[in-house]
């Protein structure tokens, strides 16, 4: 029942059937084709005007019912890294089954906002999102966007590939969470929001080039004041600090072993040390959307971190060998400090700052977090004053973290984000919409205690009968 060119077609892919196959390489499939029809010739199979009519016949054209892209292409793109990791084997050469932790319900409606072009919260055809979403508790991949406007077999993944300067998303992991954590500091303690350094000289500015005065430590990252911040890191200190976000997951070039700092990172050339600037996101080389969503799962699951995977098992075809790699929970901070952040962050989306990540009737923690354009990038490209380089939300429940990340890959004049800009919230506002509502929320362990004080009595006094609510 086949022509000429579709027999030939199907010869030539038995040399190497995945690189010649025609789904994803039409160049190299006609070729081999051609080649079949030339041997053909040789060998008096068929005649040289055979050949050429078969050799005219576009091959597009003959190929039905598969696109290039499935629209799991971003799952199953960090499912093949995951799996060559695991067994040095290739599942496109491979024959395997590969069971994950996709949620399907929760990846569809990431595909569903993903691809839909006329949402009100792309801003224009340019702009790119990535989305990660993670089980808090096991560690497990639950979705993962890609990009927007691409129909390639294998894609960049603005969720797994792109790394991004996380802008005030690292407050809670490289200034307040290592301050609950090795300084026993409460929600109420106190900082004076005021003109600041960094140890080596350079000042500091709140986003709004205003200072506060006291400020409690609730007050201060809720609304994200940077001068707060900062003397939380100095207070700490860059071991301490950089040994916190390092059980997070995040590459900070952190030795556990000698507990030392390694300067430079060996494989990409890049000084990954922490520094002050990390304490308000001015991280070397940047963080993923599924790294960040990771390392808020440790503050969700109540102090235990798990890497994220996506594999559950694999069975290799060929010799019914069986792999099912284990994943280890490890406690990263004390279940105070968990549980401090927890309410810092579910008290700052419930009073509006949440960045979109708000849902009625369920417990949300979150926290956002802008970049800003230097000045000369400024100057080079023709942007505003207001333009921003890098918007997100890290959002999360007692069950999932998501990280959204909303931006541009080649910022320009035309292309840009701003400080005004809620196209970002309405993408998080559409994403939590597919995460289960958390009725529970978090229950505070015994090694916190929460007490009734005078508002702004420094320091603070346990209010008495006269006190006023």
């Amino acid at each position: 029942e086949l022509t000429l060119p579709e027999a030939a077609l199907l010869a030539g892919l038995f040399q190497a059937p995945n690189r010649h196959n025609p789904y994803y390489d039409i160049e190299s499939a006609t070729n081999r084709r051609n080649i079949v029809l030339k041997l053909m010739v040789r060998h008096g199979y068929i005649t040289q005007e055979e050949a050429d009519l078969a050799n005219s016949v576009d091959i597009a054209s003959q190929l039905v019912g598969v696109k290039k892209k499935t629209e799991y292409q971003a799952y199953i793109d960090y499912v093949t890294k995951e799996v060559i990791k695991l067994t040095g084997k290739d599942p496109g050469k491979v024959p395997m089954k590969i069971y994950t932790t996709m949620e399907k319900s929760i990846q569809d409606g990431i595909n569903k906002i993903m691809n839909d072009k006329n949402a009100k919260y792309w801003k224009n055809s340019e702009v790119q999102a990535g989305i990660a979403i993670v089980n808090v508790n096991t560690g497990a991949v639950a979705a993962l966007s890609g990009q927007r406007n691409n129909d390639d077999a294998k894609i960049w993944s603005y969720a797994t590939d792109t790394l991004r300067q996380p802008g005030s998303t690292a407050k809670p992991i490289f200034a307040y969470g290592p301050s609950f954590e090795y300084q026993n500091a409460s929600t109420y303690g106190f900082y004076i929001d005021e003109p600041w350094s960094y140890t080596n000289g350079p000042s500091v500015n709140n986003w709004d080039n205003s200072f506060f005065g006291i400020v409690t430590t609730r007050y201060a990252l809720q609304v994200s004041r940077n001068i707060p911040a900062l003397k939380a890191y100095q207070q700490v200190g860059s071991k301490n600090v950089q040994k916190f976000a390092y059980s997070l997951g995040l590459d900070v070039a952190y030795s556990t072993k000698s507990e030392n700092y390694r300067i430079v990172d060996e494989k990409t050339g890049i000084d990954n040390t922490i520094n002050e600037a990390y304490s308000i996101g001015g991280v070397a080389e940047g963080f993923s959307p599924l790294m960040m969503a990771s390392a808020y799962s440790a503050f969700a699951s109540g102090g235990y971190y798990t890497e994220a995977y996506s594999v559950t098992k694999i069975e290799l075809r060929e010799t019914g060998e069986i792999i099912e790699p284990k994943h280890s929970k490890k406690q990263v901070m004390k279940p105070s400090t968990a549980y401090l952040m927890n309410n810092i962050l579910e008290s700052a989306t419930n009073y509006g700052f949440n960045g979109g990540a708000n849902v009625y009737g369920s417990h949300v923690a979150a926290k956002t977090g802008t970049t800003n354009f230097t000045d000369n990038a400024i100057k080079q490209l023709g942007l505003p004053n207001h333009a921003v380089n890098d918007v997100w939300t890290v959002a999360y429940t007692s069950q999932y973290s998501v990280a959204v990340w909303y931006g541009y890959d080649q910022p320009s004049s035309k292309y840009y984000t701003s400080s005004g800009d809620n196209h970002k919230d309405q993408l998080t506002s559409a994403v939590m919409k597919y995460i289960p509502k958390d009725t529970k929320g978090w229950t505070p362990p015994a090694s916190v205690v929460r007490v009734a004080v005078e508002k702004e009595s420094y320091p603070a006094k346990l209010a008495s009968p006269y006190t006023p609510d």
